[in-house]
């Protein structure tokens, strides 16, 4: 019989299973076995057979650090231990910090990483951080919709639809009108989803899907909200959920209405507010209006639709020019605000230090290109050196991940990570650091390090992070 634990850093467990033998087909590190008291180290491959047999045995997790996963194998009689190191040889999974196994995903990338900017700028929540755009044709009625490659849609129900890039270009969008979405939209995945309103066979809300690289019509599915009015003034998708915001004919209220991701209905609630944007962040939804968050926001809870109190909402009020027309959260974290006054700019959703900023290119995948300006939240310190490099310290897989990846890593990003091969590092050219079948958060590395930069990383990744 296979028993396959996870034991906590200090855990002792007790598997009270009796037999002749104990084999430990898998652990990552060595475990202690006590039987009535004595204690044996093992680790995968070890076979012991105390005599007279026992009624049960005892697990325990030595270190203080890290979680240790184990299979052990209880039986009785004769066992041939050479089929079962046979077996052990294939890789049953890798590990994560949690001990837990998970399917081996992973992948290497290999990044040309250059550094631009290395002075740090510190933002304060709501401040705005760059003008993207002006002159917006009719900003009352437009809508951001950024897209994870920097690039930012502009919709808008009574003028034509543009696409500007990071730099502040734009050009105009073919083939997008004003029935298609009063809503506006939001990306998600590789497709920019869009709700429009239509009426054959009879009144209904689907969901148009785009292609979020060639902005081209890929698909489109029906959703379960049927019926009335149905005049879109606002869609979000945020935590596994689609939020769409319906006007209601005159002398009715409006509607918000919360569907899973197939659009299927979940929940819907009335609500008496001039919706221009919906906004999920921190576990709540704002139903956003002129004038900014200050006064003219209604917060929802995003799971139950139920009313929050201003003084709990996460989102600051913003600086620009003019009044708010429009808002969304782009793949960064960052707010993408549109004014009154026709200015496309970007704010700080939060108190927050960019560090440096650069340029990541890679042969892997698609060749992906990053442009200069790129900028990483990671914890370094970075000296311009006399030829043109520059030497940085600190986070810098995160540096290189959220420059090449256009977004801030979450706190857990190292629990992705498993290898690195680097041009220098720590003054050893190349550097390889290998954690095996564990990630580095597993394995108790840290992302702290040195090196000169430009230069070659190798990452081996699980699937999940980019």
């Amino acid at each position: 019989m296979d028993h396959r634990r996870t034991l906590a850093p200090g855990e002792l467990i007790q598997i009270k299973t009796a037999g002749d033998y104990i084999y430990c087909k898998w652990s990552d590190r060595p475990v202690r076995v006590l039987i009535e008291g004595e204690p044996v180290e093992m680790m995968t491959g070890d076979l012991w057979r105390p005599a007279g047999g026992f009624n049960g045995f005892e697990v325990e997790n030595r270190g203080n650090e890290n979680p240790v996963a184990v299979i052990f194998t209880v039986g009785r009689g004769s066992y041939n231990r050479q089929t079962i190191q046979g077996e052990v040889t294939v890789n049953p999974g890798i590990r994560g910090r949690d001990g837990q196994f998970v399917d081996d995903t992973r992948s290497t990338v290999a990044l040309r990483v250059a550094l631009g900017n290395i002075t740090p700028v510190s933002y304060n929540a709501g401040q705005q951080m760059a003008v993207i755009g002006t002159g917006l044709p009719t900003p009352a009625n437009g809508r951001p919709i950024p897209l994870d490659d920097g690039r930012i849609v502009v919709g808008n129900y009574s003028a034509p639809w543009r696409v500007y890039d990071p730099e502040g270009g734009y050009s105009e969008l073919a083939g997008f009108d004003n029935d298609a979405g009063d809503a506006m939209g939001v990306q998600v995945g590789r497709e920019l989803w869009i709700a429009v309103r239509e009426t054959l066979p009879t009144k209904h809300v689907a969901i148009w899907c785009y292609d979020a690289a060639a902005l081209s019509f890929r698909r489109k599915f029906p959703t379960g909200l049927t019926g009335g009015y149905l005049y879109l003034r606002a869609m979000t998708v945020g935590d596994g959920r689609i939020y769409v915001k319906t006007e209601g004919a005159s002398g009715q209220s409006d509607t918000v209405v919360m569907m899973d991701m197939s659009g299927t209905v979940l929940r819907q609630v009335s609500v008496d507010h001039s919706t221009k944007s919906l906004v999920v962040y921190g576990g709540l939804l704002y139903m956003v209006g002129v004038g900014g968050f200050d006064n003219a926001a209604v917060i929802l809870d995003a799971v139950t639709l139920e009313t929050v109190p201003e003084s709990e909402g996460k989102l600051p009020a913003m600086d620009g020019a003019g009044t708010l027309s429009g808002v969304a959260l782009d793949h960064r974290g960052d707010l993408i605000r549109i004014g009154s006054t026709g200015v496309l700019s970007r704010c700080s959703a939060t108190d927050q230090t960019l560090t440096v900023s650069g340029s990541v290119s890679s042969c892997a995948g698609a060749g992906m290109l990053r442009r200069d300006r790129v900028v990483s939240r990671a914890l370094v310190a970075a000296e311009r050196q006399p030829n043109g490099s520059v030497m940085l310290s600190g986070e810098l897989l995160r540096a290189a991940l959220e420059i090449y990846t256009g977004r801030f890593m979450p706190a857990d990003y190292l629990d992705y990570v498993y290898a690195v091969v680097a041009d220098n590092l720590n003054g050893i050219s190349p550097r390889v650091i290998d954690a095996g079948g564990q990630s580095f958060a597993a394995a108790g590395l840290v992302d702290d390090a040195y090196g000169t930069f430009p230069q070659t990383l190798k990452i081996t990744l699980r699937e999940g992070l980019l």
